[in-house]
């Protein structure tokens, strides 16, 4: 399968390429001063508004520092009901990989959307499992 490599302080994360719609360089947001803290903005994207989320903090628990190669994911998220866009905003989106081996299984209670992990050219791959990214609170407080 082919994935999508970010990398988030150093550390590589892995997202289904099959969700990914296309990857954007930064730009500013529309700022939510209400909304919570993982949510880095809005972003106008072709004419409607995105939530985008900011990975670093959500698994590193710091905002992403705004560099040349920060970049902003566009994923169709799968909720119950419907498909959502939502932007992901990356430190850094490296390259894409084709995984053969399965992924080893993780169960972690305070991250359930790191569905696993392989190792990949030598480094470990985590894998993010996007259904997952959000908790169903988080989603409710994303698109209501």
């Amino acid at each position: 399968m082919l994935y999508l490599v970010l990398e988030i302080d150093g550390e590589c994360y892995g997202l289904n390429a099959l969700s990914v719609t296309e990857v954007t360089p930064l730009v500013e947001l529309e700022q939510i001063h209400e909304g919570p803290e993982f949510l880095a903005g809005l972003l106008n994207y072709r004419g409607r508004p995105v939530p985008v989320l900011d990975l670093r903090r959500m698994i590193k628990k710091k905002p992403c520092e705004k560099r040349y190669c920060t970049r902003i994911v566009i994923v169709e998220y799968p909720r119950t009901t419907k498909t959502l866009t939502l932007g992901l905003m990356a430190q850094k989106v490296v390259r894409s990989v084709r995984v053969t081996q399965e992924f080893s299984p993780m169960e972690l209670r305070n991250a359930p959307y790191l569905g696993g992990a392989v190792v990949e050219r030598g480094r470990i791959l985590h894998c993010l499992t996007l259904e997952k990214i959000l908790s169903p609170q988080q989603a409710l407080e994303v698109f209501g």
